[in-house]
């Protein structure tokens, strides 16, 4: 083949992609983003259930979207004779975070990966405590929740 011949197939198959792009090209759609977007928190701290909830709402005109994500322990597993107490709660996450704190608020033990199954979570602790009075933290709502343990001698 000659230069001609190849050159002139070259320039064709360019202007044959070059209209392929053109026809096939997509249209963009304007999008338009929330004209307001608040977020509020809400929580406290007693015996549990101690749920903790945080909102964040989205606003467009008539449009309202509403979050809540919310994090409890069971009360009735804040009292243990057990020195390996099981902690059990409810969430509506996919995972939560237990730290269990002693009386100077030093963390003891702790995860960060309890999986939230069917809406409910549960933790045994790893290691031994002797009985006395330690604070619980579990994290998975915008806001942690606490609440006492009492262990109790047998």
């Amino acid at each position: 083949m000659n230069t001609k011949v190849i050159l002139g197939i070259l320039a064709a198959g360019c202007v044959c992609l070059g209209l392929f792009i053109v026809v096939n090209k997509k249209k963009s759609v304007p999008v338009e983003l929330p004209t307001s977007v608040s977020e509020t928190a809400t929580s406290s701290v007693k015996a549990a259930p101690t749920p903790t909830t945080s909102h964040i709402s989205i606003t467009q005109g008539a449009v309202r979207a509403t979050k809540t994500y919310s994090v409890a322990v069971d009360a009735s597993t804040l009292t243990s004779t057990s020195t390996r107490p099981t902690i059990t709660g409810t969430g509506d996450v996919a995972m939560v975070g237990v730290v269990i704190k002693d009386s100077s608020g030093k963390g003891l033990v702790g995860t960060s990966d309890i999986e939230v199954v069917d809406g409910h979570w549960q933790y045994t602790t790893p290691i031994t405590l002797t009985p006395g009075i330690y604070t619980v933290v579990v994290f998975g709502a915008p806001t942690p929740v606490t609440a006492s343990l009492t262990i109790t001698a047998k």
